[in-house]
């Protein structure tokens, strides 16, 4: 027999599996069981010790989520009610119906999410309905977005690999000629424990090459470290190893904001970022270029590519706007943003990119974290059927900005 595992949605759980359950003892030790206060219990033998429960959000084809347990915990608790003596046998509590399974393969993601108090998975239950009424009454356009946005939490959440966020800057009159790299990298050491980084380099030959006409010139105001300034051939080749070494052991998150530019100046650094990129696991892979060799064994980078601006179309909940990095830090309102700043200089700008990234991906759940940030500018739930036949949907996930969020920002950073 093949062992199929998947996903159960929690209210079919709660409110209507133990009406199947033959027994009246397999019924009371599966709602002892399942009880809130229960889950939530640090001696829950789901997570011995720790308080809170893991649950699992999946996101459906149309952008509604659902939250769910796994088939898994499912399993694991019938026979632990069995060795508890709960249950007589694990017939006491047979599976749910194979028709209330949900497969991996028919969601867009899956993302872990932590209850730790009854009152947070009553909440959860409550906000799930309010954002998915959210979804319903909003026009399509975000559904890829919102999806990458809790594949990355999901895979953050796993402190596993190392997170590097990176950013390029080149001379405005010629764009071939790069001037500035920069980094800042997350990773994890053996005990768990954060483990920080920041570089930035110049190119030595192109150090009499300012910007200011198009371009703010500020390759020398890094603020978090030294800059290094050196030879060309070593600049292009110092950025090569740069991702082969972090993405050989990998797997390695590299994270750019609106990285157009940034393929362009890796390709000149003999990075052919499409012929080597993944995408994070469930996704459709990126194609690879037209001319691109035959992959060979051992030969490419366990790495994935993120981009910021798309996630935080996703938070913001408007696909139409690409936000410049300087005016999402701003509206995310990270820690010293404004009093450090620094942008456009690579070092500085890559820093921020990845500030952002944490934020996001350690944060809350994509609809609960956009109200917890900004509360007040979020529209409330239309009920369905509430627009008239001639009414044309409006984006209720959006985040609506007044006039004081507007103040002192350069609109023509953000592309319509």
């Amino acid at each position: 027999m093949i062992a199929v595992h998947g996903f159960y949605r929690y209210t079919d759980i709660q409110f209507e599996w133990y009406k199947s359950i033959p027994s009246e003892r397999g019924r009371g030790g599966l709602r002892a069981f399942l009880n809130a206060e229960a889950l939530v219990h640090p001696d829950n033998p789901w997570h011995a010790g720790k308080q809170g429960v893991e649950l699992y959000l999946l996101t459906i084809p149309n952008g509604e989520q659902r939250l769910c347990f796994s088939s898994k915990q499912l399993e694991y608790m019938r026979y632990w009610l069995q060795a508890a003596k709960a249950i007589d046998k694990l017939e006491d509590i047979p599976l749910p119906s194979s028709e209330y399974l949900i497969l991996e393969s028919q969601v867009k993601s899956v993302s872990p999410v932590t209850y730790r108090t009854p009152k947070d998975l009553k909440s959860a239950m409550r906000d799930l309905s309010k954002f998915n009424k959210r979804v319903k009454t909003s026009p399509g356009g975000l559904t890829d977005q919102r999806t990458m946005f809790e594949r990355v939490r999901a895979a953050f959440q796993t402190k596993k690999g190392v997170w590097a966020a990176i950013d390029f800057e080149s001379f405005e009159y010629d764009h071939k000629s790069i001037t500035e790299f920069g980094y800042s990298m997350l990773s994890w050491d053996k005990k768990g424990k954060e483990v920080r980084e920041d570089g930035h380099w110049c190119v030595q030959e192109n150090m009499h090459k300012l910007n200011g006409m198009y371009v703010k010139e500020n390759r020398r105001g890094f603020k978090f470290g030294t800059s290094e300034i050196i030879l060309d051939a070593e600049f292009r080749k110092r950025v090569h190893n740069f991702i082969y070494t972090h993405g050989l052991p990998g797997p390695l998150y590299l994270i750019v904001h609106g990285g157009a530019g940034d393929r362009v100046y890796l390709n000149l650094c003999n990075v052919p970022l499409l012929s080597i990129a993944h995408d994070l696991p469930g996704t459709t892979p990126t194609p690879r270029g037209k001319n691109a060799e035959p992959l060979k064994e051992g030969e490419l980078p366990n790495m994935y590519t993120l981009d910021t601006q798309e996630l935080f179309k996703a938070l913001e909940g408007n696909h139409k706007i690409a936000r410049g990095l300087e005016r999402m830090c701003q509206l995310m309102r990270l820690p010293d943003v404004n009093q450090i700043g620094g942008w456009h200089n690579a070092g500085n700008d890559a820093h921020w990119t990845l500030e952002a990234l944490i934020a996001m991906a350690s944060g809350e759940p994509l609809d609960k974290q956009r109200e917890l940030r900004w509360p007040d500018k979020v529209a409330p739930p239309l009920a369905p059927g509430a627009l008239g036949p001639t009414e044309t949907k409006t984006n209720r996930l959006a985040v609506q900005w007044g006039e004081e969020d507007e103040e002192d920002w350069d609109w023509e950073e953000d592309v319509l």
